[in-house]
């Protein structure tokens, strides 16, 4: 009885520290959960550590995005309206993107699996400005009316009034890719420039890099895989004037270059093509096309419209074929050949075709390479069959004996 007494009592003297912990624990939990936008509070509870000057606003925010104050352990969800201050990191998640209005006038465009942080900067003495940090993923920074600091990997950049720049950050390969997509960027301590086209990449010791950007160019005919039947080619696109390079292979070892003003009709041998556009080191996409030369097949055997008595040994023969590497022959009794009656490949210009019944057919051939895949069918060819005439019936003959002289003359007595 007394031990239980004085379990009772140790308990008793817990229980206000043991409420305490209880009330924290509920605070923290609602604390989160408004963090986490599930619960809504009558009241306002600002995030610990955000106390810097304002310098943005998120417009538009997709699936996983969230922030951090500097100083602060914890990242917090982000949604349209929040604003981003001085030292704050914004992180986005696999699937999550974000677009941000950076003060006076820019703005920034996150895509997933990004990272960056709000800070300034002073460049030259000048006052301080707004300085972007990418630490990974890829972003989009437009700056309006006034220029933007861009930290990239240990380089100082500066993004000038009425510009747009690209940067894309790596950290498995330990490099960053800045281009500039209008307007400059100004390389602050080599007093360098880029201007719109131009790229270059930012090795994690700080050393650049001049990257050559592909040609923005689209709608290219030939498309890749096309097959053309032609002995010259018309070269088309959409975009930056540039030169068409045609090689043999992907790697262009034996490529030829010729002018926007002859790429109309450039003439060429049979087989298989690569071409790009090229001006200077920049290139645009790689389309493939096969060019093959033109086939037209011509009956020989029988001829066009012929009758043939009888329908055995029958034989098909044609010309116009020297490219290909055999036929496809097809037989039908219907000139549009919905029905087929019969159909054979063969290796060389001749079929020759099965006992055949009275009656009109039509054949049509078609040439196949191996390279140059199949050509369409001849026109349709036409004979027909009719019965063979039999050998007229003969009637038998009576033939009448020799009488001898001794015969004739008893029948005469008598």
């Amino acid at each position: 009885m007394l031990e239980y007494r004085g379990v009772t009592s140790i308990r008793i003297k817990d229980a206000p520290l043991i409420l305490l912990v209880s009330l924290a624990l509920c605070g923290e939990s609602v604390l989160l959960l408004h963090q986490m936008r599930v619960l809504d509070l009558p009241w306002t509870l600002g995030r610990p550590g955000s106390k810097g000057e304002v310098v943005g606003t998120v417009l538009t925010k997709t699936n996983d995005v969230r922030s951090r104050a500097e100083g602060s352990l914890t990242w917090y969800p982000t949604g349209d309206g929040d604003v981003l201050r001085i030292e704050d990191t914004l992180l986005t998640g696999p699937e999550g993107s974000v677009r941000v209005r950076i003060e006076p006038e820019g703005e920034v465009f996150l895509g997933p699996n990004s990272m960056m942080r709000f800070s300034q900067t002073r460049q030259a003495g000048d006052l301080p400005v707004l300085s972007l940090d990418v630490r990974r993923g890829a972003a989009r920074v437009a700056a309006k009316s006034r220029a933007v600091a861009l930290q990239v990997r240990s380089r100082a950049l500066s993004i000038e009034a009425d510009s747009e720049v690209k940067v894309v950050a790596s950290e498995l390969a330990q490099q960053a890719r800045v281009e500039v997509t209008t307007g400059s960027l100004r390389e602050v301590s080599a007093e360098e420039s880029l201007q719109a086209g131009q790229a270059v990449e930012i090795q994690n010791d700080g050393e650049l890099k001049s990257v050559a950007l592909p040609l923005k160019v689209s709608d290219l005919s030939p498309a890749d895989g096309t097959l053309i039947t032609a002995t010259s080619v018309a070269f088309r696109w959409e975009g930056e004037k540039a030169s068409v390079e045609i090689g043999r292979d992907q790697k262009f070892s034996e490529a030829k270059l010729y002018p926007q003003e002859s790429a109309a009709g450039v003439k060429l041998s049979p087989g298989v093509y690569f071409w790009r556009l090229r001006e200077g080191e920049r290139t645009g996409p790689i389309a493939s096309f096969i060019l093959r030369p033109e086939v037209k097949l011509e009956a020989t055997l029988p001829k066009l419209k012929a009758t043939i008595k009888g329908g055995e040994g029958i034989e098909l023969r044609w010309k116009g074929g020297e490219v290909a590497a055999g036929f496809f022959v097809q037989l039908s009794q219907d000139p549009g050949f919905k029905a087929i009656f019969y159909e054979k490949r063969v290796g060389t210009s001749s079929l020759k075709l099965p006992k055949l019944k009275r009656g009109e057919y039509y054949w049509r051939v078609q040439a196949e390479h191996p390279q140059f895949g199949s050509w369409p069918f001849s026109e349709a060819f036409g004979f027909s069959i009719k019965d063979r005439l039999a050998p007229p019936k003969t009637k038998g003959v009576k033939v009448l004996k020799k009488k001898s002289e001794v015969d004739l003359w008893d029948r005469i007595k008598s």
